[in-house]
């Protein structure tokens, strides 16, 4: 019987195998690379593979950055691997609610350092995402049939959207009002 963690590459080296990417989404997938290396080369962390998944995140095993098609070559493409540049950046080695909080944060400093944005502009940039990621989360569910699309988030790592939404406030002590995210989880 194969390792569990051979068995999860090579599910996912099969389904990056079997995705087709327009034009676009495969210049996306290039450009995606360049900038990780460009990231990495610059904490000296060593290499990191993007490679396309149906979700987005970071693995901290196989220290693979997976990207939805739906970011490759669009405007939130450089937005998303800052975010998850967090983490190797860091060089955390586990999944907690504190370790996330702080890659979150190394993620906006990577938006500001490498993407030419003032820190608003990237708080800016990922409270949108963030509202963006709840939206889709939430239609993802209707399509599944659940009826509260909340019981996907139980005994996660990583905090709801909104919860993200709530933290990002927070940590960056906003003084404007926090954009509306979901009427489950209005702001504190």
């Amino acid at each position: 019987m194969m390792p569990r963690t051979w068995s999860a590459c090579l599910a996912l080296a099969l389904l990056v195998g079997c995705a087709t990417l327009t034009p676009e989404q495969s210049a996306g997938l290039e450009q995606a690379q360049a900038f990780v290396d460009t990231v990495t080369d610059a904490y000296s962390i060593g290499s990191i593979k993007v490679v396309v998944g149906e979700e987005s995140g970071y693995n901290l095993n196989t220290r693979w950055i997976q990207i939805a098609p739906r970011f490759l070559g669009g405007n939130d493409q450089a937005v998303v691997l800052a975010l998850f540049l967090g983490p190797p950046t860091l060089r955390i080695q586990q999944a907690t609610p504190d370790n996330a909080r702080a890659a979150r944060r190394q993620g906006i400093s990577i938006m500001v350092r490498f993407l030419d944005m003032t820190e608003v502009e990237a708080v800016d940039r990922l409270a949108s995402l963030l509202i963006a990621h709840n939206e889709y989360l939430r239609e993802d569910a209707r399509r599944r049939g659940l009826t509260d699309w909340r019981l996907a988030w139980r005994g996660r790592i990583l905090s709801h959207p909104c919860e993200q939404l709530r933290l990002l406030w927070a940590d960056y002590s906003r003084s404007d009002p926090q954009p509306a995210c979901d009427p489950a989880f209005p702001p504190k």
